[in-house]
């Protein structure tokens, strides 16, 4: 009942300060909304100063701080004193006295305990009422229940004369909730030890490092401190990129004095704003350790507050009668004046979600992106943290296993960041080294190969960190299974091997090529083959579906002012997720112009950033656009007995591609038309396939010489290249034995032997028997 009647008159009590356009809610407004309760109105009436008055009187003093026009929406906060008071009221000592009292009984005693509060009393006082009112409040003794809810003229007076000066235990117990709250101040820091931890005193026990490779960020940090007015960093980052170790690193440097003389006497705390809502019931507790938090850090000198999470400030505290009353409001003035420093951290996604929506607490920060640190500076990140590692496992890490951390992760862990994911490794390989290998002494590459396999489910004998043996066998391996391209095979295997050998581009991805040439030669089936040998996931698009203004919102997802916005774009999810990819974008110059520049940005540096502000690493990727450009030349001479080069179409891709898109390409790669030879080549790989099909139902298939001719010329298309020959295959071949498989003489195995009749037609002789000698026969 309490804890309804405490929201309705903070409720009421926040109404009247937006009615007389107050700058701040303090006790008066709280004591304006009391006095017209009709309870404590006849209270008032009773001791002969008249309610009425009470409320004039109020009015004339609240005026006198002035009126305040705030903008719609703009938060109102509540005074220290009036959080104090809020905090007695919302105590449990407070909520057991009156657990089993009347509403107007519970007034009365909140009535009580807002009339001995500094404000209050100095108001009064003056009135010559004090006195009268806290003599008159009908109190009741903790062994008899007394009616006090409509005292009267007499009783008041009578009581006013037995306890002229006496105190109920009730009310010694009110005074002294308030006496704690004024002289706070005077006692040693309580708030600090149980919410706070002093980076300076972890660095001088040498708990916290310094951040290796994080100059840059601790200079901008230092900078930014530099200020005269809100001089508060906001670290923005994913999750795991080491936004807390730089804020440690600047604690390290401090107690090293490795910093600029404005900091040397500066002490960094580290604050737990979910400690502090730990145990705290109600909106008021928490903002009462908050207040007394800050102000105990405001005697620090030279004190800076570090707050992880800071999104978790944004709404923290707050109730559903009182929404403008959180932490981040409660934090708003003192940032603003300079009078403490305060350094955030958050990822991008809280940050949009929650601080870019607050306006006023957004400026106040001043945003520093935090980027991953790159694998070579995660590798000697690793180097210096292992003996904590090592001692506290008792083994010792190799180099090669600290390498394959690093490796693996940027590899297989895509969904975290370094140094997280690599530490992630190093962690749990040193847990099962411990736990199965007893013996050991060392965690070694297999170890680290194992945690992998066991995170991301891919066989261990794909997680080798050298791919020397499939780059060795790449080119043989794709002629294998792409007929008549060889040189275009070359182009894309040599690009791989120099990248791989660490004698490529030092920015942009693995290799960006354009494929050319007419359709159905192998482009995008060279693509899929690659992404198979090199197990490397295969992301595709179709960009003629790219090809208005909107385009480039799918991929990197809506501006801020439309519908979706901070909804993912199809590129940004696929390359967040799968960093280490090959990126197809299918008939390239059907696409708009504005994807040609972002592409640009892309081949150039590896990175491009979405809608959101993240950044999207590309460096990992091979990127591969096909294009029929030019190809209309072609297919007017393509055929089995003319031989036009697919090179002549290269003057119409630099004619229609601007003169810095071509340059950024690696390379442009020509696909030659299908001669007679690689059609029939193109044959047998389909027809090898569908016999592997069959023996696995137990079924042997037999094909004539006179069947692969026949199929190669009336399975290709000038115009379609060999893609309509798999239609053919299925619609002339694999339907008829479809039927046999279902109904008829295959059901329980057999073999099929296909022919041309007199007539040159398909002709198929099913039998029930295998005839396991024989295979594919041409």
């Amino acid at each position: 009942m309490g804890n309804n009647l405490l929201n309705k008159l903070l409720s009421e009590t926040f109404a009247e300060a937006m009615v007389l356009k107050s700058p701040e809610v303090n006790t008066l407004h709280m004591l304006l909304a009391l006095v017209r309760k009709d309870i404590i109105k006849l209270f008032v009436d009773a001791i002969g100063f008249g309610s009425d008055r009470l409320v004039d009187k109020i009015h004339e003093r609240l005026k006198q701080d002035g009126e305040y026009h705030r903008q719609k929406d703009e938060e109102i906060s509540p005074s220290k004193e009036l959080e104090v008071i809020i905090a007695i009221f919302n105590s449990p000592r407070l909520e057991k006295l009156i657990r089993d009292d009347t509403d107007e009984e519970i007034y009365l005693h909140y009535f009580e305990v807002l009339i001995k509060s500094k404000e209050v009393s100095d108001f009064l006082e003056p009135l010559n009422m004090y006195e009268d009112l806290l003599k008159g409040i009908p109190m009741q003794d903790d062994s008899k229940e007394e009616d006090t809810s409509r005292p009267s003229e007499e009783s008041s007076k009578s009581k006013s004369k037995s306890k002229s000066n006496k105190m109920s235990k009730k009310d010694r117990l009110y005074l002294d909730d308030i006496s704690y709250y004024k002289d706070k101040d005077k006692e040693e820091f309580e708030l600090i030890p149980k919410f706070a931890v002093n980076l300076n005193e972890l660095a001088e026990k040498g708990l916290i490092a310094d951040a290796y490779g994080r100059d840059k960020e601790i200079e901008k940090l230092i900078h930014c401190l530099g200020r005269l007015k809100k001089g508060n960093p906001l670290l923005v980052g994913e999750a795991g990129v080491g936004k807390t170790a730089i804020v440690e690193g600047l604690g390290y440097r401090i107690f090293k004095g490795e910093v600029p003389d404005f900091l040397k006497e500066s002490t960094v705390f580290n604050v737990d704003i979910g400690g502090m809502l730990a145990g705290s019931k109600l909106r008021g507790e928490f903002e009462m350790r908050l207040k007394g938090l800050i102000e105990e850090i405001k005697q620090v000198p030279n004190s800076i507050i570090f707050i992880d999470e800071i999104h978790t400030i944004v709404g923290a505290g707050n109730s559903v009668n009182n929404e403008n009353l959180d932490a981040a409001n409660m934090m708003k003035p003192a940032l603003s004046a300079g009078e403490i420093r305060c350094i955030g951290s958050t990822t991008h996604e809280e940050y949009e979600n929650s601080i870019a929506k607050d306006p006023a607490l957004k400026r106040r920060f001043q945003t520093i992106n935090i980027d991953e640190p790159d694998p070579e500076i995660t590798l000697e990140i690793l180097r210096r943290s292992q003996n904590k590692y090592s001692d506290f496992f008792k083994l010792r890490y190799t180099e090669e296993a600290l390498k394959a951390c690093v490796t693996l992760a940027e590899r297989y862990i895509t969904d975290k960041h370094f140094p997280d994911k690599a530490f992630d490794l190093m962690d749990l390989a040193g847990s099962y080294v411990r736990i199965n290998k007893p013996e050991a002494s060392l965690v070694e590459i297999s170890d680290i190969e194992k945690m992998v396999s066991i995170l991301v489910k891919v066989p261990e004998v794909q997680l080798s960190t050298s791919d020397k043996h499939k780059l060795k066998t790449l080119y043989k391996d794709l002629t294998c299974v792409i007929f008549g391209q060889n040189q275009a095979i070359s182009k894309v295997v040599d690009a791989i091997k120099l990248n791989r050998s660490g004698l490529g581009k030092r920015n942009g991805p693995i290799g960006s090529f354009l494929f050319v040439g007419p359709t159905g030669v192998g482009k995008t089936e060279l693509v899929k083959q690659l992404s198979e040998l090199l197990t490397v996931h295969l992301i595709r698009f179709d960009m003629s579906e790219y090809n208005t203004e909107m385009g480039i919102t799918k991929l990197l997802g809506t501006t801020a002012g439309y519908v979706g916005y901070k909804d993912q774009g199809l590129l940004s999810k696929e390359i967040l997720k799968n960093p280490y990819s090959i990126l197809l974008l299918d008939e390239i110059e059907k696409s708009h112009p504005s994807i040609f520049n972002l592409l640009l940005q892309i081949m150039d540096n590896g990175i491009a950033t979405d809608s959101i502000g993240r950044r999207l690493n590309f460096k990992h990727c091979i990127i591969v656009m096909t294009s029929n450009l030019g190809a209309d030349k072609l297919t007017s001479q393509m055929g089995f007995t003319n031989s036009p080069n697919s090179r002549d179409v290269i003057p119409e891709v630099k004619k229609f591609f601007t003169p810095e898109f071509v340059n950024r390409l690696d390379a442009i790669v020509p696909f030659e038309h299908l001669s007679e030879e690689i059609i029939l080549r193109v044959v047998d790989k389909f027809f090898l396939e569908l016999s592997h099909q069959l023996k696995e139902k137990n079924v042997f298939i037999i094909f004539s010489d006179k069947v692969r001719k026949y199929v190669a010329k009336e399975g290709y298309d000038k115009f379609m290249g060999a893609r309509p020959m798999y239609r053919f295959i299925e619609e002339h071949i694999r339907k008829p034995i479809a039927d046999e498989l279902l109904f008829g003489a295959l059901s329980e195995g057999g073999s099929v032997s296909v022919d041309l009749d007199e007539f040159d037609k398909l002709k198929f002789v099913f039998s029930s028997d295998s005839h396991k000698d024989e295979d594919l026969i041409f």
